[in-house]
């Protein structure tokens, strides 16, 4: 199910830069209907999108950190898998002390 999500985040993702380029498309701009349409959809869109980039960005911090610098192998691929968390930093795994 999670792959599912994934897969249609992505289309919609695809679909906001695809618009986004419409938005300064000379010909667009100089038919108001079509821009204020293509506005509305870029807007909409744009509440899915971010959210998911922010998502992206931490699953690949997460996935960045040494294992050696993780609380736990088990933890690592519990954030990395499920994603969970609204944010999550590099300093919420601690060095583990050698010796």
């Amino acid at each position: 199910m999670r792959e599912q999500l994934l897969r249609k985040l992505e289309e919609v993702e695809r679909r906001f830069r695809e618009v986004e380029g419409l938005l300064v498309d000379p010909e667009v701009i100089r038919n108001p209907e079509l821009y204020q349409r293509y506005a509305k959809e870029h807007a909409e869109l744009k509440r899915l999108t971010e959210p998911f980039r922010r998502l992206k960005a931490i699953e690949e911090e997460i996935a960045s950190i040494p294992f050696s610098y993780c609380c736990s192998k088990n933890l690592r691929y519990f954030l990395v898998n499920f994603s969970i968390l609204p944010a999550v930093s590099t300093s919420f795994c601690l060095p583990v002390k050698k010796g």
